[in-house]
């Protein structure tokens, strides 16, 4: 192989040349075995390679794979882009067998498509993608409807957003639902502690909360009221003095768009057996509904002593303890239980595990069948005396 100067031979073929055109300027060839072209240092190094009937550069390695391949022996950084001047640097490196790009100096990095800047990496380490100035480790935002979108293309499966603090496992996450997930619905919020503790919602205090935890629902508290009749409440709703009502229930239309005056039930009461009452509402007036169909009942009877039973009952006058200066006329529920038990709920004296009263209660409106049959045998007896009054009268 000759080396061939002065331009004489700078095509493809067997010789090196080094040569110019008026057009190209300097052109430098070759046909090595591995390289057209090499330059080494001192050292014997090679620093430049151009691999045999490519295209390719090489810098640090002989076998360049892609147009631009730039190698280095050792950990460090491998390529560096900079100003002469006013900073900005920027280093493509090689830690590890880690792989990285970044910025070397004390300012921002950005990723651009279509000559629009699309994430920016601050020289602190926040995130902004959509924005140039985000205020938090990672800030998302966008003009349009859709901001971040979480999917997974596997079927029966969920998509997933975990938030989680510097104790491994404590947190909470966000999932659609798949059949892999812990219920079913398009969407689950839970805890995933390795502890017992609630998903809380707030707006910056306490008692503007939804606390969800230890199978309660919490509105406006993170406590469950408890006590001995009625357990720990599963939902609770705390309400607040003045203006503000503690749970409105609105009748409206199928698809929400407007009130309806019509009868709806607002309210549904569900046991084992099925719907047992609601609560319904009308165009001016408000029903407390229990179950009362004849198909539910059977033994049925219109032939009993309501008047013995009504003089038993001892109507009394009296104020709560909590609320001394009202007297209300009413009922002590033991002494109705013996009478009408279905309008008393607990057992007299009762008290919990630790000694705490179960207060009894009563639904006085359970009453109302026997006041109703006590008159009626009354107006029995009134007209028969009428009509003896009558027939002595006549007589």
């Amino acid at each position: 192989m000759a080396l061939v100067l002065n331009g004489s031979d700078t095509s493809a073929g067997d010789d090196a040349g080094l040569g110019y055109t008026s057009a190209e300027g300097v052109i430098i060839t070759g046909q090595g075995s591995t390289s057209d072209v090499t330059i080494k240092n001192d050292a014997d190094a090679t620093v430049l390679s151009i691999p045999t009937g490519t295209t390719k550069v090489g810098i640090g390695t002989t076998a360049a794979a892609v147009n631009l391949h730039v190698a280095s022996g050792a950990d460090g950084v491998a390529a560096r882009f900079s100003r002469t001047s006013g900073g900005g640097i920027v280093d493509v490196e090689n830690y590890n067998g880690i792989g990285g790009i970044g910025t070397s100096d004390n300012i921002p990095f950005r990723f651009n498509t279509n000559n629009t800047e699309r994430v920016r990496i601050l020289n602190d380490g926040k995130v902004g993608i959509g924005t140039t100035a985000p205020d938090s480790l990672v800030e998302i935002s966008s003009g349009a409807a859709t901001t971040a979108k979480i999917a997974t293309t596997v079927s029966n499966n969920y998509a997933e957003l975990i938030f989680e603090d510097g104790n491994a496992g404590y947190g909470f996450q966000v999932r659609s639902d798949g059949a892999q997930s812990i219920a079913t619905g398009s969407m689950v919020i839970n805890d995933r502690d390795t502890g017992s503790f609630p998903v809380v919602i707030n707006e910056g205090n306490a008692t503007n909360t939804l606390f969800i935890g230890g199978s309660n629902v919490l509105i406006q508290s993170n406590a469950a009221y408890s006590d001995g009749s009625i357990g720990n409440a599963c939902f609770q709703l705390d309400g607040r003095s003045g203006a503000r009502t503690g749970m409105c229930v609105r009748a409206k239309t199928t698809d929400g768009s407007a009130f309806v005056t019509s009868s709806v039930s607002m309210i549904g009461f569900v046991n084992g057996n099925g719907l047992v009452g609601n609560i319904s509402t009308d165009g001016s007036a408000t029903s407390f509904n229990t179950s009362s169909d004849y198909r539910l009942k059977e033994n049925v009877s219109y032939s009993f002593d309501a008047t013995t039973r009504l003089k038993q009952l001892k109507p009394a006058r009296f104020n709560f303890k909590t609320d001394a200066d009202t007297t209300v006329d009413g009922f002590l529920a033991h002494e109705v239980s013996s009478i009408v038990p279905e309008a008393v709920t607990g057992a007299k004296d009762a008290v919990d595990g630790d000694g705490d009263p179960i207060h009894q209660s009563i639904d006085q409106s359970k009453l109302v069948p026997l006041l109703v049959k006590t008159i009626q045998e009354q107006q029995t007896v009134i007209e028969a005396l009428e009509a003896r009054i009558s027939t002595l009268e006549g007589s």
